[in-house]
């Protein structure tokens, strides 16, 4: 799971954490019903344009105001892997790595469209698309171990399992 590939959508800067997915769904726990709130507020095709996505594109401060993790909970029901923003709301970036959601920091936005695919390696610290490579800082090994185990919790529980 240190690499990732996927086809991409894109979405602009100064989205809050209530824009990702609404409050009001805290307690639903169907993530196929999750799913299809993400981004429901905003327009321009969503939640429909997430349909053949597994990584958002985002542009500065993604994610502000995460108090829980619903949002997370939601953009992964939706079947997003992987998210590259210019910068993060320090909660949010919290929340998505403890519950396995790559989050990488690097300013593509303006480089990419939707449907691009992208390649990127989480532990070399590089994005491959449009036949360009960019660099973004790589991921120790425990937290792509994080990732690549879906969360914290379940990474800890790996890791136990083999003591």
């Amino acid at each position: 799971m240190n690499d990732i590939k996927g086809t991409l959508v894109t979405i602009n800067k100064d989205i809050t954490a209530d824009m990702i997915c609404s409050p009001e769904y805290q307690t639903e726990s169907d993530p196929v019903q999750l799913a299809g709130h993400v981004f429901e507020n905003i327009g321009n095709g969503f939640p429909k344009r997430l349909a053949d996505a597994s990584i958002l594109v985002a542009g500065s401060g993604f994610g502000h105001d995460a108090v829980s993790d619903l949002p997370v909970r939601a953009l992964q029901a939706a079947g997003i892997k992987c998210i590259i923003a210019s910068d993060y709301d320090r909660g949010f970036f919290r929340i998505g790595i403890n519950n396995g959601l790559a989050l990488i920091e690097a300013d593509i936005l303006e480089k990419v469209s939707d449907g691009d695919t992208i390649s990127l390696s989480l532990s070399r610290g590089k994005i491959a698309c449009n036949e360009e490579e960019i660099s973004f800082a790589s991921y120790p090994e425990q937290v792509c171990s994080i990732i690549e185990n879906g969360g914290l919790l379940q990474a800890v529980k790996a890791q136990l399992g083999k003591v």
